[in-house]
């Protein structure tokens, strides 16, 4: 049986690395590619990518969604080794007429599938995370709810924070008023809420 502390340790190495690839894939903006279709993957789109504050554990979510071709689109998403890149084509591009001819690649990684992949470990995580909330042991700090609805803060925050304060943390006593599964919902949606906040803020800066 896995120690509850070697658990946490795990969920958060697993929270680690889907953070930091899921950072790494993108989507980033980024500046046309040259006269030339991109070497690998791509897509025309009516929508640009949602960013990185859009992820959550368990799916990409629109994330995946917005990339569908469109043969009116103008918003070109490629992948370059692996990662994801975007930009708004302008009506005088000269390379427009051709990516509308052909909206989407044949070959190379697809955007949606270089997406697609950190979910793998998002999926891992979020069942073994809500295996312990579930069947672990009873949680100190809030009850089952908060933090089975915790669980879906942006990145995977919601699951770091279980893991340090239910399995690596051990207080010394129970607390005499645990946090509910409505605090959980609010919480989990402000986490989300600045967590977008801040990634915009270091978008623009």
């Amino acid at each position: 049986m896995l120690r509850k502390e070697a658990l946490g340790v795990l969920l958060l190495g697993l929270v680690a690395v889907f953070v930091l690839w899921s950072a790494w894939v993108g989507p980033r903006p980024d500046s046309p590619p040259p006269e030339s279709m991109p070497s690998e993957g791509y897509v025309l789109s009516l929508n640009a990518p949602d960013g990185l504050s859009s992820v959550r554990p368990w799916s990409t979510g629109e994330l995946i969604d917005r990339l569908r071709p469109a043969p009116e689109g103008n918003v070109l998403v490629w992948t370059e080794a692996g990662r994801v890149r975007w930009a708004t084509l302008s009506p005088s591009d000269p390379m427009l007429k051709e990516y509308r001819a052909r909206p989407v690649s044949s070959t190379g990684l697809q955007p949606a599938e270089a997406l697609h992949r950190p979910m793998v470990v998002g999926v891992l995580m979020s069942l073994l995370a809500l295996w312990a909330v579930v069947a672990g042991p009873r949680p100190r700090y809030g009850t089952r709810w908060f933090w089975f609805w915790l669980l879906s803060a942006s990145l995977g925050l919601g699951i770091a924070w279980y893991a340090v304060a239910e399995l690596i943390r051990t207080p010394d006593e129970r607390r005499p008023r645990r946090r509910s599964g409505l605090d959980g919902f609010v919480t989990g949606l402000v986490i989300s809420a600045g967590v977008g906040a801040m990634l915009w803020l270091l978008q623009g800066l």
